[in-house]
């Protein structure tokens, strides 16, 4: 509350109730209980989200939260408080994966704060095995290992067939086909296979219990190295670059009194990149209710808009209805006179009710 607090007082003294609506309001209860944007999802969608999150170490989490048998609370009261972290990790994991497993809208990111608890409970799971005195016949750590295999080998399997995974996606097309000219399926596949078999050879191995910690280690060490360093560079050259170009053309491109509209999509970024105000319509429906409530337009006032080929086409707008300033991928950024827009959306709407 002392380091949050302040920021939340002064917005609400800037913003007032629009603020507390939007962020209180929509942004926390309305997500809690209900589905916003159509980020829907089964209740177990978290078990595999963590699962994925925690990958490979995630085969060792369940093992890692028995071992802390929360359920013998005289025997936690007796510990000194510096035995009681794995305690605190785990109620830490489980506050924050009850909370938003209730929640309606559920997303992957929802859960990020509890990763480091995890880790924690694995982390304090291998320090006692590994001891001297463990005992040599530990079931289920041994279980563990081997579950532990298997999700090596079956993510090899899935970051090899990922791009035939990918979907349609509106900001960048035949990018499967892209992500694997790249090669890096193939070397992420490589590298979870290599320690699938590392981490087999190790399983039937005397003694190789001790060493089971290295195939993830160097898996997760490669990965980073040679897939999601190049993977980042991908993702900004096919998606993040286009509109990124097409934001600072603005500063140079706009003039005096004219607005900038985004219709189709909403991208924040856009406002850092181009340092200027946008108006954001979601869909073209509610671009076309905020026209129809504009006064006479000035015929000889214009906008840059920003969207892509299906959104001019949704408008109503041909080829020469407007000035293409700029275009990168299937951004598009345009001079067009809202009077046009308001014309063409009061003769598609009078020739619907005809």
């Amino acid at each position: 509350m002392a380091i949050a607090g302040p920021w939340f007082a002064l917005i609400i003294r800037r913003h007032g109730q629009d603020y507390i609506n939007a962020f209180f309001g929509y942004h926390n209860l309305e997500r809690f209980t209900g589905v916003v944007n159509g980020h829907s999802a089964p209740w177990y969608f978290y078990f595999v989200v963590v699962l994925g999150f925690l990958a490979p170490w995630s085969a060792y989490l369940p093992l890692a939260l028995a071992r802390v048998r929360f359920w013998r609370p005289s025997w936690w009261r007796q510990q000194p408080r510096s035995a009681q972290l794995s305690l605190f990790a785990l109620f830490w994991f489980v506050g924050i994966f009850s909370f938003f497993s209730l929640a309606v809208t559920k997303l992957p990111s929802y859960v990020l704060p509890l990763n480091p608890a995890a880790a924690i409970l694995v982390a304090l799971l291998w320090s006692e095995s590994l001891t001297p005195a463990a005992p040599r016949r530990q079931w289920g750590f041994w279980g563990s290992a081997i579950a532990n295999g298997v999700l090596l080998f079956a993510l090899a399997g899935a970051f090899w067939y990922s791009p035939e995974l990918l979907g349609n996606d509106p900001a960048i097309s035949h990018e499967g086909e892209l992500l694997q000219a790249t090669g890096l399926p193939g070397r992420a596949g490589a590298i979870w296979l290599v320690a699938g078999l590392i981490t087999l050879g190790l399983l039937v191995r005397p003694g190789g219990r001790q060493w089971l910690f290295l195939p993830n280690l160097g898996g997760l060490l490669a990965l980073i190295w040679l897939v999601a360093l190049p993977l980042l560079l991908f993702v900004d050259r096919t998606r993040q670059w286009p509109l990124r170009e097409v934001a600072r053309a603005i500063p140079q491109v706009q003039q005096p009194q004219e607005e900038i509209w985004m219709v189709g999509f909403n991208k924040p970024s856009v406002v850092f990149y181009a340092r200027r105000s946008l108006h954001f319509f979601k869909t073209v429906g509610r671009a076309e209710e905020y026209l129809a409530a504009l006064p006479a337009l000035d015929a000889d006032a214009r906008i840059l808009l920003i969207g892509r080929a299906k959104e001019l086409e949704r408008l109503g707008l041909h080829l020469g209805d407007y000035q293409v300033l700029e275009k990168q991928g299937v951004y598009f950024l345009v001079r067009v006179a809202p009077a046009l827009l308001k014309q063409r959306y009061l003769e598609e709407a009078g020739s619907e009710e005809s």
